[in-house]
């Protein structure tokens, strides 16, 4: 007798109690259970209740990055790199996150100093839940009262590698987008560089500038802006067409990659 109900407990009980309870706790709670957001000796990391989007009234800045084609390492990484170029020392709040399992990892340092600025960090946590530097989110921003000012960010794992640079700004929009023109303009003269129109875009799409201007040209290394202008849907029974527009200060640097490898 006590037999079967120790057989009935284990094999037929505690498991449909187990399903009952992964599935009445939110997939953030069971994530953050193993490892919650908190602070590390360089960070602060783990898995937070929600992400917070940056900016935008119903379009989010969700990272700036110069893109890395280097492939995930056959063996786990030991570390998370990311690298970034700043014109003069400045403070920079830095934000790498994934949005479905509500990762985020901060540093705690903010002052940084000027030329290439390198952070490492333990890839135990991200590869747990695998969550690979594609996969990631990274943002920099310098506070500035005047513009929004951004630092693109390179994510790699041990070098990063790319044949030209590409710079590339994700944004989510929270409704469909009917047509969206961005520019990008040098900031001490506001000359125009570059223009595109996209249209048709819906949640998650990437703003991409490979640093030349109309004429195919390389920019020099100097301070720049993203100016964008999106045209939302209108409303069921309505012609207004809500707008959003937006800019961002950032550095162009267009050796970075190289000054990454010949700095390793």
């Amino acid at each position: 007798m006590t037999n079967n109900i120790i057989f009935l407990f284990k094999y037929v009980i505690h498991p449909i109690i187990f399903i009952i309870i992964s599935n009445t706790i939110p997939v953030n709670t069971l994530h953050a259970q193993k490892y919650p957001y908190k602070e590390f000796k360089n960070r602060n990391e783990g898995i937070v209740k929600d992400i917070e989007l940056i900016a935008g009234e119903r379009l989010d800045l969700l990272s700036s990055t110069v893109e890395n084609i280097e492939k995930r390492p056959g063996t786990n990484p030991q570390l998370y790199n990311l690298a970034f170029y700043l014109a003069e020392s400045a403070s920079v709040d830095i934000d790498v996150k994934e949005i479905k399992k509500s990762y985020l990892m901060r540093p705690t340092q903010r002052q940084y100093s000027d030329g290439l600025n390198i952070f490492s960090w333990p890839a135990k946590i991200p590869s747990y839940y695998h969550i690979n530097l594609d996969k990631l989110f990274p943002i920099a921003e310098i506070y500035d009262s005047e513009i929004n000012t951004v630092v693109p960010l390179i994510l790699y794992y041990k070098k990063p590698i790319n044949k030209i640079l590409l710079y590339k700004f994700c944004f989510r929009a929270q409704s469909p987008i009917e047509k969206l023109v961005y520019k990008i303009f040098k900031l001490s003269s506001h000359l125009l560089i570059y223009e595109k129109k996209l249209g048709n875009l819906d949640d998650f799409f990437f703003i991409n500038w490979n640093g030349k201007n109309k004429e195919n040209i390389t920019q020099d290394n100097d301070w720049y802006y993203l100016s964008i202008r999106a045209e939302f849907e209108s409303f069921p029974g309505s012609t207004y067409k809500p707008t959003v527009t937006l800019n961002y200060k950032f550095f162009h640097f267009k050796n970075i990659i190289q000054h990454i490898a010949k700095n390793k």
